[in-house]
């Protein structure tokens, strides 16, 4: 898994891979995250509270300001989301996580030697973290927020088709899902737009709002078991959005709707 790690990270390509257009992530090694030119690293520490294993976190460079960490040995199964962005001089930490097992996220500036820990949140959303430098507790955790819709169209396509990937769409397992993002909104500027698509690798992939890949706001996860699939998605945006997985084999589709103002994800097992 180190191996694959920093392979991803020696060949990215310049301009529309890992980074996407611009900088390429910074790298601090397989156990680590770097941000903003290196300026701030993140690590991660997990432990499985229902069985007792326990582990450091491995590092998936995305872009200069975002990344993913896995908790085991498959890098496919990506379980934190991290994005550290500077908005003018205040620098902001978000995290979404598609787990429950509990972590701990270290985020250390290594100009300053500041360091703070975020852990699992109520109802295992992630937060937003306003103001890193602030330490005196009043830049509070954003977290939660109106809950997420999720509910079954039905069958609005024939079934039997084959997904196709393109700059909207994935398509996960074989292209037997196709998940797309066909709308979301700022509630803040009036903006509003539909999710630009990128895998990530098997099982996961993200959506971004604007031109920029870097800037991802949503993960999106399928797993597959031997009766089921187990969907999973994680955001770091608290816009009003919609999210619909289709299956293909079928024809039946679900819906996943953020309410503005939400940062939380959901997950089906289905």
């Amino acid at each position: 898994s180190d191996d694959i790690a920093g392979i991803r990270v020696l060949y990215q390509k310049s301009g529309g891979g890992g980074g996407g257009g611009g900088t390429p992530p910074a790298s601090c090694g397989s156990d680590r995250l770097c941000f903003l030119s290196g300026r701030f690293e993140a690590t991660l520490t997990w432990t499985n509270q229902f069985n007792g294993p326990a582990g450091v976190g491995k590092a998936v460079p995305y872009s200069d300001f975002a990344g993913f960490f896995y908790f085991e040995n498959d890098p496919r199964a990506l379980e934190l989301l991290v994005k550290v962005v500077d908005y003018g001089g205040t620098i902001y930490v978000f995290y979404s996580q598609l787990t429950v097992l509990q972590f701990e996220l270290t985020v250390t500036d290594r100009t300053t030697g500041q360091t703070k820990k975020y852990r699992n949140t109520a109802g295992d959303c992630g937060a937003i973290d306003p103001d890193f430098v602030r330490s005196d507790g009043s830049s509070a955790l954003m977290s939660g927020g109106a809950e997420a819709t999720i509910r079954d169209l039905g069958v609005p396509q024939p079934p039997g088709k084959s997904g196709k990937a393109d700059a909207n769409t994935l398509c996960r397992w074989g292209n037997r899902f196709s998940v797309r993002m066909p709308a979301w909104n700022n509630q803040y500027d009036g903006g509003s737009g539909s999710g630009a698509a990128k895998a990530m690798n098997d099982f996961a992939g993200i959506f971004h709002f604007t031109a920029d890949p870097r800037a991802l706001e949503i993960l999106f996860k399928i797993y597959r078991f031997p009766d089921r699939f187990l969907v999973f998605y994680g955001t770091v945006s608290i816009f009003d959005y919609t999210i619909l997985l289709t299956d293909e084999t079928t024809g039946r589709t679900t819906e996943f709707h953020n309410p503005a103002g939400t940062y939380c994800g959901g997950f089906i097992n289905d």
